[in-house]
C-alpha cells in the first residue's frame, strides 16, 4: 500500500469533501464548500501553544466573525476530530468574544473592522483566516485567494510567529505565496 504524504492529504480531503457533496446531490461544490474544507484541513497543519487550551480535552474552536458565508458547509466538520481534539464551530463571534478561538475566519462583512480585529488578535494564539482581498498583506495569517478558477491561499509567517502558532512546512509548500521567513 502506498503511503499518502501530508500535502496530498489536504488535496485528498478537499476532493473527498467534494465527492461527499456530489453524493448528497450537489453536483459541484460551491466556493464556500471548498473554503470550509480548507479551514478544516488548515487545523491539521498548525500547532498552538499549550496555554491556548483550557486543558487536554478542550475543543479546537473554529470561530466565524461577521456574516457567516458558509451556510451549511461547515456543519460537516463540526465535532470532527483534529489533532486529538474535537473541532467546534462558533458562529457570530464578536470582537470582545475571541477567547477560546483557535481559528478565526473573518467574513467580508467585517472588512471595515479588519484593522481592529487584527489588532485585537495580534498577540493571541489565533490563526486568522479570511477571503478579504489583501488579508495576508494586512497582517492576517492566511488569506484565501480565488484565482485561476480555484481557491488558493497565502500565509503570513510574521503574523503566525507573533501569534505564537507554528505552521507546518508541509502547508507552506503548497501555499501560493508566503510573507516573512520560515523559522
Amino acid at each position: 500500500m502506498t503511503k499518502i504524504g501530508p500535502l496530498r492529504r489536504i488535496a485528498l480531503g478537499i476532493l473527498l469533501g467534494a465527492c461527499a457533496l456530489s453524493a448528497l446531490g450537489q453536483e459541484t461544490p460551491t466556493e464556500y464548500d471548498v473554503k470550509a474544507a480548507y479551514l478544516f484541513n488548515f487545523a491539521k497543519f498548525f500547532e498552538w501553544p499549550a496555554e491556548a487550551f483550557a486543558d487536554r480535552q478542550a475543543p479546537l474552536a473554529l470561530c466565524i466573525a461577521g456574516r457567516d458565508p458558509f451556510g451549511a458547509a461547515l456543519a460537516a466538520y463540526d465535532r470532527r476530530t483534529v489533532q486529538t481534539r474535537e473541532l467546534r464551530v462558533r458562529r457570530g463571534v464578536a470582537l470582545g468574544d475571541l477567547s477560546g478561538c483557535h481559528i478565526l475566519f473573518v467574513a467580508e462583512s467585517e472588512e471595515r473592522q479588519l484593522r481592529r480585529i487584527l489588532q485585537a488578535t495580534l498577540d493571541l494564539p489565533i490563526v486568522t483566516v479570511s477571503d478579504i482581498e489583501g488579508f495576508a498583506d494586512s497582517g492576517g495569517i492566511i488569506g484565501l485567494v480565488t484565482g485561476e478558477k480555484r481557491v488558493q491561499f497565502e500565509v503570513n509567517l510574521v503574523s503566525a510567529q507573533q501569534a505564537r502558532v507554528k505552521v507546518s512546512s508541509q502547508l507552506l509548500r503548497i501555499a501560493r505565496n508566503t510573507r516573512g521567513r520560515f523559522q
